[in-house]
């Protein structure tokens, strides 16, 4: 069975963090960034340099593949709008891995 980390929160000591990481699971040998934020080209080379220091691989999604969720959220929103399904101020957002 493979081993994994997913690390995946924002930090202004990101490569520190993949160098922790790394540390604290030997078993983790390859990092895979996706996502919005892959298409970030600084964040890609930084991300890709901090992995190479470390003797971790690196692999990223193709730019085409990084694409904003902004445009199906929107479509999502409208058809929900035109349904007649409106939510108050309340409503919150939650991250879920399911």
């Amino acid at each position: 069975m493979r081993k994994s980390a997913v690390v995946a929160r924002s930090s202004a000591n990101w490569p520190g963090e993949v160098s922790h990481a790394h540390r604290a699971r030997s078993a983790v040998r390859t990092v895979v960034l996706g996502g919005g934020v892959a298409a970030n080209k600084a964040l890609r080379s930084a991300l890709e340099a901090a992995c190479t220091g470390q003797g971790l691989k690196f692999h990223a999604a193709k730019m085409a593949y990084c694409t904003d969720n902004a445009a199906m959220i929107a479509a999502l929103g409208y058809h929900q709008l035109k349904a007649g399904e409106i939510a108050g101020l309340y409503v919150d957002a939650y991250a879920s891995a399911t």
